[in-house]
């Protein structure tokens, strides 16, 4: 079975207008309704107070029957209340736009995966990468986790599936014919978020990849996803990674998987 300290293989976001006409009668407030022409404004005199409603219908009439057509007529300064806008309603994003990469991580849905099978240990990421690579050509995911080992420096360990107990852990060795791997207890991991967009979990993962984090998904329930990356044996290994990971400003939890 493989062993922690080996490496198998080798390379690597206004006013009013006052009526001049001191309180007249109510029909005279109706002139004021009515757009005068900019001749006759030019031109009037001072009117004297109105005294019957025979002269006011007379003034009215001549308003009417005299436009200017030489220019456009002033706006009608109409006594009325200020007209009130509806509130414009605030364009909605359209869902598939929506980023969920920066919401809050969610609560992991289970915690019933403490087993992994382990692969095997490389010295440089660029050698567990190839090692994934060629995992996947055989039909199954496999992630790192870099570990500080020391003296012994620091190595990238190779982890494939979660399983709920050692002997399902077993059974996908012996299915695989994987005579170099063996069942480790990693039941501690850094919770990335629960995602119910492939996009969005996608987009995720190449993001920590180009920082040097390896990730792997477990799923959730109706339709959800669980993103996570690493798998340690202590607690310590994962609240490492943890810190690691905010400080390259990446929301993360450590979490008993």
């Amino acid at each position: 079975r493989g062993s922690w300290n080996r490496e198998p293989g080798s390379g690597e976001p206004g006013g009013r207008e006052q009526t001049l006409a001191p309180e007249p009668p109510p029909q005279v407030n109706q002139i004021a309704r009515i757009p005068a022409s900019p001749k006759a404004s030019s031109q009037q005199k001072p009117a004297s107070p109105v005294s019957s409603p025979e002269a006011n219908a007379t003034v009215i009439e001549t308003a009417l029957k005299e436009p200017d057509v030489r220019k456009s007529p002033p706006e009608p300064m109409v006594m009325t209340q200020p007209e009130t806008k509806a509130p414009s309603k605030s364009p909605q994003s359209s869902p598939g736009l929506q980023k969920t990469v920066d919401k809050p991580l969610g609560i992991p849905q289970e915690k019933s995966y403490p087993y992994s099978v382990y692969l095997g240990a490389y010295k440089t990421p660029e050698r567990a990468k190839v090692a994934v690579s060629q995992y996947q050509e055989q039909g199954f995911s496999s992630h790192w986790v870099k570990v500080d080992l020391g003296r012994k420096g620091t190595w990238f360990r190779l982890f494939t599936g979660y399983f709920r107990d050692e002997e399902t852990a077993q059974d996908f060795i012996d299915k695989w014919d994987l005579e170099e791997a063996n069942v480790k207890k990693t039941r501690y991991s850094t919770f990335i978020g629960l995602y119910s967009s492939k996009d969005d979990i996608k987009s995720k993962s190449l993001a920590l990849l180009k920082l040097g984090y390896s990730t792997y998904v477990v799923d959730g329930v109706n339709g959800t996803s669980q993103l996570y990356s690493g798998a340690f044996i202590t607690k310590a290994g994962a609240e490492k990674q943890y810190k690691e990971l905010v400080a390259k400003g990446i929301r993360n939890r450590v979490v008993e998987r």
